[in-house]
């Protein structure tokens, strides 16, 4: 091989290396992780407490999970979007928010439950339309990642919408609402930054309920 065949294999290798560093650093690692290496999906809780109950009572129904119909879609104003990865392996994201709602409103004590067995004409109802619950990881040699939740809320009286709204946070393992370690499997890490992020976003719900509620 001459010496014009080395330097173009030189520059040729180079461009390659370039190559699969920039993809590394922009692509989602999420699906490199070690499929397993987690635990169950933490308990996280937003330690809201209502000022007083309220004679409201809720019927929470079951979530809908529109997430397929929404990738791409920028959640919260980051540059973080909708996406298909996620490290819910046995548990769907349905089940999770339904179940997060119904442990949220009664650790918060924000409904009268003297009304719950007896519920008063007009009750309210809570439907939920998961926009995003996902988890990206991005870079090379540091890998940042993010847990993406995006949820539209509405309560509906007699049929008729009262309120609405769509709540959505983003929770880096960067950021101070990261409640998991520096040190942790990629898997784990997804989980515990989706399970922050679900957490603001009822939080905010609480809040919204709450206010609502006040008002009547």
């Amino acid at each position: 091989m001459n010496l014009l065949s080395k330097q173009n294999s030189f520059r040729l290798l180079s461009a390659i290396a370039i190559c699969v560093f920039v993809a590394g650093c922009s692509a989602n690692r999420a699906a490199v992780r070690i499929h397993g290496a987690s635990l169950s999906f933490p308990q996280t809780t937003t330690g809201f407490v209502a000022k007083r109950p309220l004679a409201l009572t809720i019927d929470v129904q079951s979530p809908i999970d529109s997430r397929s119909k929404h990738y791409g879609e920028q959640v919260a104003g980051s540059r973080w979007e909708g996406c298909k990865t996620d490290a819910l392996w046995r548990d769907t994201a349905s089940t999770i928010l339904r179940e997060r709602i119904s442990q949220e409103l009664s650790s918060a004590s924000l409904l009268d439950q003297s009304l719950s067995t007896s519920p008063p004409p007009g009750q309210l109802t809570l439907k939920s339309e998961i926009y995003a619950f996902c988890s990206q990881a991005h870079g090379f040699l540091i890998v940042r990642v993010a847990g993406i939740a995006a949820v539209k809320f509405s309560l509906e009286q007699n049929g008729k919408t009262v309120w609405e709204r769509k709540i959505e946070h983003v929770v880096t393992d960067a950021d101070p609402e990261y409640s998991g370690s520096q040190v942790t499997f990629l898997e784990q890490a997804m989980r515990v930054t989706m399970a922050d992020s679900l957490r603001l976003v009822l939080r905010d719900l609480l809040r919204e309920l709450e206010s609502y509620g006040n008002k009547q």
